[in-house]
C-alpha cells in the first residue's frame, strides 16, 4: 500500500508477506487479501494499463509496480527461512515492511473463528470456491488442451532435443 502527502509525494509504502500453510492464518484472515477485490482481479481490472500507470481512481490510483521488487525480496527471504530454518527457526510468520521507517515487523494475526479457508484445509479441491471462475485462466487451459496431437508430438521432440543438447554441450 502506498500513502502519499496531499501534494502527491510519497509519505510511505508498506508491504506484507507470509507463508501460506495449514495451521497459519489464511491470506484473508491476515488481511493480505481483500476478498472484495478478487472480483476486480478476475475481471482483469487490476491488470488494466491505465490502472498500472496510476491514472484511474481504482483503489486510489495507487501504482505499486515500484514496490514489487521489495515484496519479491521479502517473499524470497521467507521461502529461504521456511526451507532451511536458519538458527532453528523456520516460518517467521506474517511480516510487514514499512518503507518510511525501514522497519520489518512481525505481525500477530490469528485465523478468524469459522474461517471458511482454514476449515477447508483438508478437503483440497472439494472446498468452497471463494473466487469463482477465472475466464482468462479457463481460456488458457482450454487452448492448451485443444492443441493437435501433431503439435504435442513436435513439442515433445523439441523437449527431448533440448535435453540431449544440454547433456552433450
Amino acid at each position: 500500500m502506498i500513502d502519499t502527502f496531499e501534494d502527491g509525494s510519497l509519505r510511505s509504502g508498506t508491504w506484507r508477506s507470509h507463508v501460506v500453510r495449514p495451521g497459519r492464518p489464511c491470506m484473508s484472515c491476515s488481511r493480505q487479501l481483500d476478498l472484495g477485490e478478487v472480483a476486480l482481479d478476475i475481471d482483469g481490472l487490476l491488470d488494466d494499463p491505465s490502472y498500472v500507470r496510476g491514472k484511474t481512481q481504482l483503489r486510489g490510483g495507487q501504482n505499486v509496480a515500484a514496490l514489487s521488487v521489495g515484496v519479491t525480496a521479502t517473499l524470497l527471504a521467507q521461502l529461504v527461512s521456511y526451507l532451511v530454518a536458519p538458527g532453528g527457526l523456520g516460518d517467521p510468520g506474517p511480516l510487514q515492511y514499512l518503507l518510511s521507517t525501514h522497519t520489518l515487523e512481525h505481525l500477530e494475526v490469528e485465523s478468524r473463528p469459522n474461517c471458511p479457508v482454514e476449515l477447508a484445509t483438508y478437503v483440497g479441491d472439494q472446498r468452497v470456491d471463494l473466487t469463482g471462475e477465472h475466464p482468462a485462466a479457463h481460456t488458457a487451459r482450454r487452448s492448451r488442451r485443444d492443441v493437435s496431437p501433431l503439435v504435442r508430438a513436435l513439442r515433445r521432440i523439441d523437449d527431448i532435443l533440448i535435453r540431449v543438447h544440454r547433456r552433450i554441450g
